[in-house]
């Protein structure tokens, strides 16, 4: 049988070229993580490489609240309206105008807890910093480009912003006390990528910043909305892991438990956006293989999930050192996270979008959150370790996976 066909075909493949765009990116920034990593959680040590954790899992909640939800709605009227220049500018401009009053009311936020709460004013500078990078995602046109099937251009200002703070790093950081350099060269990377992401998007899409009406605005945000507590909930219950941690167990448990997260995110990157790169191709064509997609990626969520079983020890070893080998059984546990973003996005992308749906995917992101933290926080409290946390993390997991099931086999949506 001659396969040529069908490889010539998935190279001219939109959907095809999208998701090699957005994982090369995803890929290209884990490479440059992992080559720094050593060097960086050596220089910096455990303890203060935790604190930037730590505020990158605070600032993580304002980026979240920043997005709004909008990803799929925006992505989904981009692909709508390509052909018509006059709406498309108006569903960027609704979009950057919602970011940016959220980026303020973030702001203002973020001001009041550094103000009021001891511990963020005694490391006030260094969480502004991290704080900074909430320009990425105001500013990056990164659902733009999905939409119209472009994400070269992101890759492009992403990967080579990244790669020009490597050489810094490796110059500025020396010891513990260069935390705050380490901090302002991560944040400049991303500012900067998203600038010239939004300039790009502005000059070669000739895009435009118009008038809107409220009404435009009102549209947008109803459509958000059941996203914005979706997403909202999901990274609440992905980042009071870590801030429970460093509550209870110390900074040196948050720098643990970030490597593990590596050691999962490693593997993920290769299949994270693979539901986001189908999202539009499948919205145009209303495919019918959906539970072929679906049982498709049980089975490469749990080949994935061996893997990191079985060379994440040496994994952990060669990035952290033997003081890190805590990070392995925590990996092991939290790599059930891969098998339930591939289940769980498919569902949302295929079954629950598409059928407007929406409130289902926040009622599903709401019974993973009450799961996790039923188990989590006084499994923490009693156990005094990050294992409690990983395992309920896994097992919130699992619910999301059965609720998705159980809500398309009652109301038959395939």
């Amino acid at each position: 049988m001659d396969i040529r066909p069908y490889i010539e075909r998935l190279k001219q493949s939109a959907a095809a070229k999208n998701y090699s765009h957005m994982t090369i990116t995803q890929i290209v920034s884990m490479l440059i993580s992992i080559c720094i990593y050593p060097y960086v959680i050596r220089k910096l040590g455990s303890e203060v490489y935790g604190l930037y954790v730590f505020g990158l899992s605070i600032t993580n909640y304002f980026i979240e609240l920043t997005s709004f939800g909008l990803k799929f709605p925006a992505v989904k009227a981009v692909v709508e309206y390509k052909d018509n220049p006059t709406q498309t500018n108006h569903i960027v401009t609704c979009v950057y105008v919602i970011k940016g009053i959220l980026v303020l009311l973030s702001s203002l936020i973020f001001i009041l807890l550094t103000k009021y709460i001891p511990f963020l004013q005694q490391h006030a500078l260094i969480f502004y910093l991290v704080f900074i990078q909430l320009l990425g995602e105001w500013l990056m046109p990164n659902w733009f480009y999905q939409g119209r099937q472009k994400m070269q251009v992101i890759t492009y200002t992403s990967v080579g912003c990244r790669l020009l703070s490597v050489p810094a790093i490796f110059i500025c950081i020396q010891s513990p006390n260069d935390i705050t350099s380490f901090v302002l060269i991560n944040t400049l990377s991303i500012a900067v990528a998203a600038i010239a992401g939004l300039i790009m998007m502005m000059w070669k899409e000739k895009v435009r910043f118009v008038h809107i009406r409220f009404s435009e605005i009102k549209t947008m945000i109803k459509d958000a909305v059941p996203f914005l507590g979706s997403n909202v909930i999901g990274v609440i219950k992905t980042e009071t892991a870590t801030l429970l941690i460093g509550t209870f167990l110390g900074m040196r448990e948050v720098a643990i438990y970030d490597l593990a997260n590596k050691l999962v995110v490693i593997p993920r990157t290769f299949t994270q956006n693979i539901n986001h790169a189908l999202f539009p191709s499948v919205l145009a064509s209303q495919t019918k293989r959906i539970k072929q997609i679906i049982r498709y990626e049980y089975f490469i969520g749990l080949a994935i999930m061996l893997g990191v079983a079985a060379v994440g020890y040496w994994a952990t070893l060669f990035l952290g050192g033997k003081e890190m080998l805590g990070a392995y059984p925590i990996a092991v546990i939290l790599s059930v996270s891969i098998l339930t973003w591939l289940v769980v996005g498919a569902y949302i992308a295929f079954v629950f979008v598409p059928q407007k749906r929406y409130y289902d995917v926040t009622r599903n992101q709401i019974v993973a959150l009450i799961s996790f933290l039923i188990i989590g926080v006084p499994g923490v409290i009693l156990f005094k370790n990050t294992y409690a946390l990983a395992i309920a993390f896994a097992i919130s997991g699992l619910c999301e996976i059965l609720y998705c099931k159980y809500i398309t086999y009652k109301h038959q949506l395939i």
